[in-house]
């Protein structure tokens, strides 16, 4: 099937003579004497390709490309000059207003029926690659981009049918979540790439779970988080059977490279109508179920009940309780002290994150956090903690007292979350100078995910930003990539410091890490610090930047004062 071809020549015999070339061919051929009128009848009827000459009364081919080019739709038209005016002024202008190509009268048939191909099958290339895209981004819509299993919003609208189903009013539905137990393992050994496989071996297997069960298809396996999957089916022969053989399904040994390994999961479980009568409410019950069952150690298997109601409909509460707090006084940022010994100076200051709760009073970091982490409210709330930072950090440099200010981002924020852009209207909005920042990030999000990161926190060190690794110690991996981050710092993990006069192995740790520092000209510092005896031997090895109790809790910023002592 031909082409539409809009032909724009003020000659009537030239337009005659190419539109019976054209129509000859099999192409579908409208006319224009002029760009005013070729214009009109583009906007009316998207051609598939404009011929066009350039000297022509009231718009010229130039203004007339000119003019398409500014309209969205009718840019990516191919477009063709066709002109017996050739001189190298013009052709330059035309080809850099975005013609594609340039012929001169007279043209041969054949040259130009040449022509004419090349532009349609290079402009039919490039909309069947847009197409393929847009189909790309709306399957990512509602999938997992490594497994390709479905996301949360499609498993819980499939979960939803099936319960309304035949099937699911008879038998029931069973959500089963599924987490991989120390998945984190898998990285640090074989690497994040090996990571990824096993996730996508252990996605075919719960597909192939749900592909013989009647009533169940692909749709009702999801990937919920890393290493969190999901699977609902009828409840054919129990509850019990559905973790069973969900379990079986994972329980097989998982291919690395050429070798073999395995992989334990924990399973929790809640059954429809018996637990939830709504897909979400069953989702966060089988979700709820499943942290009970890490609690029992790996390869534990729970069940909603009753008791984990309860946790549940509070868990649900506060989360929707944080995501108000977002903006109001009941999120605050605490300040903890970092000293360098030799000054006694405080050089800067960590950032903490304090929720108070305006019924059930202040909430544990270590419990609010990690449930921002599953919720996905990290990200708004990561957000925020950068700006609040930045904020205080200006206000610190305008009353002559700089300090440094830290501020912890989570694995989740790199890899979900543009944070360049995110520090970049921080800093631009407070007038901040970028080198008054330091973001602290985890051993784990560079083991589990360095390739991903990388470019990041390369526009980050180029824009001033201070990047520490947190934690240092924990993820021996990561020692082998130490070389290639972009860091600027490191900070010795707590335990360690914490161990160091006890235990011979910390003490060798710590020794290690801020050896390893400075050998690679970053600042150390160690955290945790709770006694002077913690404090001496760190300096013995060499550390000259602390933080811990020793040397303040973390407080608001209008109570954060310089320590009396030093060690």
């Amino acid at each position: 099937m031909g082409a539409r071809i809009l032909l724009v020549d003020d000659e009537p015999v030239i337009l005659r003579s190419l539109e019976r070339l054209l129509t000859n061919h099999g192409h579908q051929v409208v006319v224009a004497a002029d760009g005013e009128e070729a214009l009109r009848v583009a906007r009316q009827s998207i051609p598939d390709l404009i011929l066009s000459d350039v000297r022509m009364p009231n718009m010229d081919g130039h203004e007339l490309l000119a003019a398409l080019q500014g309209d969205a739709t009718l840019a990516r038209i191919p477009f063709i000059f066709l002109t017996a005016h050739s001189e190298p002024d013009s052709v330059r202008l035309g080809m850099g207003l975005g013609a594609d190509d340039f012929l001169s009268k007279p043209v041969l048939p054949n040259d130009l029926l040449a022509a004419v191909n090349t532009r349609l099958e290079k402009a039919a290339r490039a909309h069947d690659e847009a197409r393929r895209l847009e189909q790309h981004a709306r399957f990512l819509e509602h999938h997992d981009p490594l497994t390709g299993l479905s996301n949360r919003a499609l498993l819980l609208y499939q979960v939803e049918l099936l319960m309304r189903g035949e099937r699911g009013t008879r038998d029931g539905v069973v959500i089963v979540c599924v987490g991989l137990d120390r998945f984190t393992h898998i990285n640090d050994t074989f690497g994040g790439r090996a990571g990824d496989d096993v996730l996508c071996q252990a996605a075919r297997r719960l597909l192939e779970l749900v592909a013989g069960d009647q009533g169940a298809g692909p749709e009702l396996v999801a990937r919920l988080g890393n290493d969190l999957f999901a699977v609902a089916m009828p409840a054919r022969g129990g509850v019990t059977a559905c973790v069973e053989r969900s379990r079986a399904a994972l329980a097989r040994p998982y291919r690395v490279g050429t070798q073999e390994t395995f992989v334990s999961a924990c399973v929790g479980a809640a059954v429809f109508p018996a637990d939830a009568t709504r897909a979400d409410a069953l989702l966060l019950c089988a979700e709820t179920a499943l942290r009970s069952a890490k609690t029992e150690g790996p390869g534990h298997a729970a069940y909603f009940s009753p008791v984990l109601n309860a946790d549940a409909s509070r868990r649900v509460r506060l989360r929707d309780d944080l995501r108000r707090a977002l903006g109001t006084p009941q999120l605050e940022l605490h300040y903890q002290p970092q000293i360098d010994i030799s000054s006694g100076r405080m050089v800067g200051a960590e950032a903490l994150l304090r929720w108070t709760h305006p019924a059930e009073g202040p909430q544990p970091p270590g419990e609010f956090i990690p449930r921002c982490e599953d919720d996905g409210l990290i990200l708004p709330v990561g957000e925020w903690v950068v700006g609040a930072g930045c904020i205080q950090a200006k206000q610190w440099l305008d009353a002559g007292t700089p300090l440094r200010v830290s501020v912890n981002v989570s694995p989740r924020q790199l890899w979900d979350q543009d944070v360049v852009a995110v520090v970049r209207q921080a800093l631009e909005k407070t007038g901040l100078p970028a080198q008054w920042l330091e973001l602290e990030i985890t051993e784990t999000a560079t083991v589990r995910g360095m390739e991903r990161i990388m470019p990041q926190l390369l526009r980050l060190r180029e824009m001033g930003v201070l990047l520490s690794l947190d934690d240092f110690g924990t993820g021996y991996s990561s020692l082998n990539h130490l070389r290639r981050l972009p860091v600027t710092g490191v900070k010795v993990d707590q335990g360690f410091v914490r161990g160091m006069l006890t235990d011979a192995g910390d003490a060798a740790i710590a020794r290690a890490v801020v050896e390893l520092g400075k050998s690679f000209h970053l600042g150390v510092v160690a955290e945790g610090v709770e006694t002077a005896e913690q404090a001496a031997a760190m300096r013995a090895l060499g550390c000259e930047v602390m933080q811990g109790y020793f040397y303040g809790r973390p407080v608001p910023a209008r109570e954060l004062r310089p320590p009396r002592r030093a060690v």
